[in-house]
């Protein structure tokens, strides 16, 4: 586009097919050779997704189409049908707060309550299902009504 004339400036942070290289007003100078693909568009590669990328939130090809990765237990970025939600949890289970689930293996953020991902965080922060979650040292079960919410 600017036959070998781009320009280096913060205007073009998010220019996909090369950052900070615009034309000098601001117009994306590398233009990628394939067309980006929107989140849930068909792809064959990673590389198709716009904001492309193997941190969680980053998207990916999954399964041939664009969607952006998961967090597995230990923070790692994994298309939603290999994330493991627990260390020894199934592949495709790190739903998140609010998403149906069959256990807590399945829930990277909070526990299974119900079959959904909710929870609150107990006195040592740990998430528990609400009607068993114990608010204090020595409290009962049931009583972290007024503590954070898993998510």
């Amino acid at each position: 586009k600017t036959n070998g004339n781009s320009k280096n400036w913060a205007c073009g942070s998010g220019c996909v097919g090369g950052a900070y290289r615009t034309d000098g007003v601001c117009n994306c100078a590398c233009i990628p050779a394939m067309p980006c693909v929107a989140e849930g568009g068909s792809c064959t590669q990673s590389i198709e997704c716009a904001g492309a990328g193997s941190a969680p939130g980053d998207m990916a090809c999954c399964q041939g189409i664009c969607e952006q990765r998961r967090a597995d237990w230990a923070g790692v970025g994994y298309c939603r049908y290999q994330c493991k939600g627990s260390f020894n949890g199934p592949d495709g289970s790190c739903q998140v707060y609010g998403e149906s689930c069959q256990s807590s293996d399945y829930c990277s953020i909070g526990a299974c309550c119900n079959g959904v991902c909710d929870g609150k965080k107990d006195w040592a922060n740990q998430c528990f299902c609400e009607d068993i979650c114990v608010g204090s040292p020595g409290g009962s079960a049931g009583s972290c009504q007024s503590r954070p919410d898993c998510d």
